[in-house]
């Protein structure tokens, strides 16, 4: 091969080398390099700062605590509680709550699962979406929902206010005032909520004696010799 053939060919390629780093390094512009240094510059100074204020040895967390106690206040079944319904700045309505309010979001299994999708020749594993509790997909929506002492369901996707206590209210607000003529029916909403209480003690027994049955006859049968004839 000629010298001149070897010059020509390492110039193409010199050139296309330039084009293809061009295509894949750009320059940044001035903005994204001010912001590039701005970025440097605030790690720097929080790496200048955390040798300068250290961080403290705690003993105890009160904001771990605060959240341990609210968990236990309001996973009680047999708590009483009034929400009051407010829209549009007027309170519209006062309900005894049995046990807690709900966001309609949660639920008793995941949203996401796995499955199996063919992709360059393999079958791969992908996070896909899980339909719900009753086989429906997508979301329910931002609201909350309880039920009163007797077990009738409410739902409201608005604001909200709870207390222990029945204050008197009006659409204006609510008063400090105790509502004694709610007060009164303390002990009808008990009497409900201990009744609700106990069906769902029988109904978990009763689960709990059928899986044990389903559990025995699972390891009878496994236990069982194989007879040949």
């Amino acid at each position: 091969m000629s010298l001149k053939r070897i010059i020509s060919a390492s110039v193409i390629t010199c050139t296309s080398l330039s084009i293809l780093s061009g295509c894949f390094l750009e320059e940044p512009s001035i903005a994204q390099q001010e912001i590039n240094k701005q970025t440097e510059q605030k790690m720097q100074q929080a790496a200048q700062l955390a040798t300068q204020v250290e961080v403290p040895q705690m003993d105890a967390s009160l904001e771990r605590q605060n959240i341990v106690d609210r968990i236990k206040a309001f996973n009680d079944p047999s708590k009483l509680m009034w929400l009051y319904v407010i829209s549009e700045g007027n309170i519209i309505d006062r309900v005894p709550v049995r046990g807690k309010v709900t966001n309609g979001n949660k639920r008793l299994t995941s949203t996401e699962t796995f499955s199996k999708a063919y992709q360059g020749g393999y079958n791969n594993d992908v996070i896909v979406e899980a339909p719900d509790e009753v086989g429906v997909f997508g979301n329910a929506g931002d609201f909350i929902f309880w039920f009163d002492p007797s077990g009738e369901i409410y739902q409201t996707n608005g604001t909200y206010y709870i207390k222990p206590h029945p204050y008197k209210y009006t659409t204006a607000g609510i008063t400090t005032d105790i509502d004694e003529q709610e007060v009164a029916k303390i002990p009808e909403y008990k009497k409900q909520i201990q009744k609700h209480l106990s069906s769902l003690k029988k109904a978990h027994k009763g689960n709990a004696v059928k899986n044990k049955i389903e559990v025995e006859r699972t390891d009878n049968f496994e236990s069982e010799p194989l007879v040949s004839n």
